[in-house]
């Protein structure tokens, strides 16, 4: 009974002719957020600012305790089915993955998703957040050239000094 030839040969060059797609950059796992403890105490001690479809939020740690800086992503619901918050993830960890070295060294960051980054280019979704990190960046820098030597605020400094502008005082409220 006559054999039919193997095609192997013809399999070996269709391989070696098709060049695999070039894979996106991976935020590397060091540099990921995880526990939801985290992306809470960012979320709420952290500084905030939104460009376009993005809301950036960045916790600065002290010196003593920089390590690799982290980053988290928050894309919710309101953006759109899972295949679209998926689409808006890779394209934002692509986006991060590329900034990874303007992050403060052992600050973590959080990135939320609005829900009009479900139609943002991957260059704009690229372009707001350049422009929230620039100004958090900026932020993070003039608090930490204080003469002082600790960050200031922007809050109004609380004062136990009674108000008396009205002619009452504090107590009498």
């Amino acid at each position: 009974m006559p054999v039919a030839p193997s095609c192997r040969p013809a399999v070996a060059r269709a391989a070696a002719n098709c060049q695999p797609e070039p894979v996106p950059p991976v935020l590397p796992a060091a540099y990921r957020l995880r526990s939801a403890a985290d992306f809470a105490s960012v979320t709420k001690r952290g500084r905030r600012s939104r460009c376009g479809s993005v809301v950036v939020y960045l916790l600065a740690e002290p010196a003593e305790k920089a390590g690799p800086s982290q980053v988290g992503l928050v894309v919710g619901k309101a953006v759109g089915s899972s295949v679209v918050r998926h689409q808006v993830s890779r394209r934002l960890r692509a986006q991060l993955t590329q900034r990874l070295d303007r992050i403060p060294s052992g600050a973590k960051l959080v990135v939320r998703a609005l829900p009009e980054t479900s139609e943002a280019s991957s260059a704009e979704l690229g372009r707001d957040l350049g422009r929230a990190l620039d100004k958090l960046t900026a932020q993070a820098g003039q608090r930490s050239l204080n003469t002082s030597g600790s960050a200031t605020s922007d809050a109004p400094a609380i004062s136990n000094v009674p108000d008396t502008s009205n002619g009452r005082s504090e107590s009498s409220r």
